[in-house]
């Protein structure tokens, strides 16, 4: 057996061993038989130290907070040195092996954290780090400095579309609304010409 570390959270009577990330975890069956998924797994496997079950999608930082937490949740849930970003873990887990009750008190707990320190909830993006934001007022502006430039053939708006390609998808954006804005501008520009010709005969 390759050596590797092992936690123990249980040390009398009977008990169950998990594998994490190659680690082991010895834990009392009894608490993990609250979710549905845990009471079939052990229900048809036998683990030991030497043959652990093996629990894929959780890190070994996870269980590490979420084994003792499951053993001991009362505990727990009076501990004020408990984060929200823990708490959360926990809401996690919860909800994917299905233990209902931990995930109640879970949602609760990381509610009230966040009702203590608004700065943990997510506010708007800063507008340096909204894309959508950006390539929508690159699109405004670039389509704008068409309507103002003569019209010399599509050479040229691709030409000032093609430009902008250095400054990467804000371009990619722009480049099919150039040639679609093209019998827009044209037709803008012949009106005026046509205007300026009658006023002047």
């Amino acid at each position: 057996m390759v050596n590797r570390a092992i936690h123990e959270y249980a040390t009398e009577g009977e008990t169950v061993c998990f594998e994490v990330q190659e680690e082991v975890f010895i834990c009392s069956p009894e608490p993990f038989m609250a979710s549905n998924f845990f009471a079939t797994l052990l229900c048809n496997c036998q683990s030991s130290i030497f043959k652990p079950i093996s629990l894929p999608r959780v890190t070994i930082e996870e269980f590490s907070l979420f084994a003792p937490f499951l053993h001991k949740p009362e505990t727990a849930a009076d501990d004020p040195g408990f984060k929200p970003q823990q708490w959360e873990t926990i809401r996690r887990l919860a909800t994917l092996w299905g233990f209902e009750s931990v995930r109640q008190m879970a949602l609760v707990k990381v509610k009230a954290s966040l009702a203590r320190e608004p700065s943990l909830s997510a506010g708007p993006v800063p507008k340096s780090q909204n894309p959508f934001l950006e390539i929508h007022e690159k699109l405004g502006a670039g389509v704008q400095e068409m309507a103002e430039e003569p019209v010399g053939g599509i050479g040229n708006i691709l030409g000032e579309a093609g430009k902008g390609l250095a400054t990467g998808v804000g371009a990619i954006v722009l480049l099919p609304f150039a040639v679609a804005s093209l019998p827009f501008i044209g037709i803008h520009k012949g009106i005026k010409w046509a205007s300026s010709k009658k006023a002047e005969e």
